[in-house]
């Protein structure tokens, strides 16, 4: 089977999933007729968070899916660890002295990290993230964890990200508040986001700006979720360049076409939205059943936006992308002047805060780099050092 193949068998499985467990299956002779007229509100509100309405329809493939509304806040079970290079604490927005014990310091840039389907932030690569950014930075980092929520169907845990980036969003203004700062304090605020993380980070930013009239200081959405979200045209129910000052994506999976067979975001969402190796399949990730387990093989290229980003932080070699018309100029070396100084993907990104589409290759595996295309061949022929 190749890997087009193990993609479509995948997503279809997550259909599957989806149709049974949310009700659309057409077998439903085993759900009570009270459940369709009494436990399908059309809006749900949740105290501090506000109210949530459904969102419009969206299509995944040939199938059309309504998201599910977002569930109660102890069903998510949304939690804050905060990190600095002097202590470790859970945090909430509403108890300031949980704040002393990891002496959090506003002077500092805060940082969170959303983890995506399925995950937590307990263990894998967000403690690998978080100990990267503390060494880099002198900053606080805040590990979000909503894997309650998040280890529900997909479509239900896409209805959840809306509730965690209302929490996220409130406890950003908790800090901002607390210590007396002014709305503008926002700006110094980042949100890092993988898969369904990387769409939270951008409720973040529209909550943050409709409810409390300030501007998150940048997001970068790595690989965030396709599925549920290509076809959204709203702004307001996707990552999108106005959830915050300055948005970059990192793009590694998305599909070739139209269809549900790549788990990436399929369009643009950022002010500078890069492509390694033409955002669509990862060098180095193996394309066949019997070369590697199932799981990891449809896994790898959606990681791999984690393991660039954290390798943008860990290793000195240059991570420059280059915009081009599109990978295949890129790949012959085609590439278009830069506008000033080439961006950096990944960490570095807002050091120049390039505006487009930017391409790059990579190394095959680890250590992770950014290479040249010359580079690149060199290592296909001879293999990686």
């Amino acid at each position: 089977m190749n890997a087009l193949g193990l993609r479509v068998v995948t997503a279809l499985l997550i259909v599957v999933e989806f149709m049974v467990f949310s009700g659309a299956a057409k077998n439903r002779t085993k759900i009570p007729v009270k459940h369709f007229l009494f436990n399908n509100p059309s809006k749900v509100c949740y105290e501090k968070y506000g109210c949530f309405s459904k969102q419009p329809s969206v299509r995944w493939g040939l199938i059309s899916i309504q998201p599910s509304l977002p569930q109660n806040p102890s069903a998510v079970g949304t939690t804050f660890d905060l990190y600095t290079k002097e202590g470790y604490g859970r945090i909430d927005d509403f108890d300031t002295d949980k704040l002393k014990a990891p002496k959090f310091d506003m002077s500092r840039r805060t940082i969170f990290v959303i983890h995506g389907w399925r995950e937590s932030a307990t263990k894998g690569w967000t403690i690998e993230l978080k100990d990267a950014l503390l060494q880099r930075e002198d900053c606080n980092v805040i590990l979000v964890d909503w894997s309650k929520g998040a280890k529900r169907r997909y479509g239900q845990s896409v209805g959840n990200t809306r509730l965690v980036g209302a929490q996220v969003a409130e406890l950003i203004r908790f800090l901002i508040n607390s210590t007396s700062r002014s709305p503008d304090s926002a700006k110094r605020f980042y949100i890092v986001g993988f898969s369904l993380g990387g769409q939270t980070a951008g409720y973040v930013g529209r909550y943050l700006k409709e409810k409390a009239g300030m501007t998150l200081g940048r997001i970068t959405g790595l690989d965030p979720a396709g599925p549920c979200f290509n076809s959204i045209s709203d702004p307001r129910f996707r990552l999108d360049p106005s959830d915050a000052e300055y948005v970059d994506v990192i793009h590694t999976d998305m599909s070739k076409n139209s269809g549900f067979v790549g788990f990436g975001m399929r369009r643009e969402g950022g002010h500078a939205d890069f492509f390694p190796n033409g955002g669509i399949d990862q060098r180095g990730c193996l394309r066949h059943l019997v070369e590697l387990e199932f799981v990891q093989t449809v896994k790898c290229d959606h990681q791999r936006a984690w393991k660039y980003f954290i390798a943008s932080l860990t290793n000195p070699r240059s991570w420059e992308a280059q915009p081009c018309k599109d990978y295949y100029d890129c790949e012959k070396g085609k590439f278009q002047a830069c506008d000033g100084e080439c961006p950096t993907m990944g960490y570095g990104a807002d050091k120049t805060k390039p505006n487009g589409k930017f391409y790059l290759m990579t190394s095959r595996g680890a250590p992770f780099l950014g290479l040249s295309p010359d580079a690149s061949m060199e290592e296909d022929n001879y293999g990686s050092p």
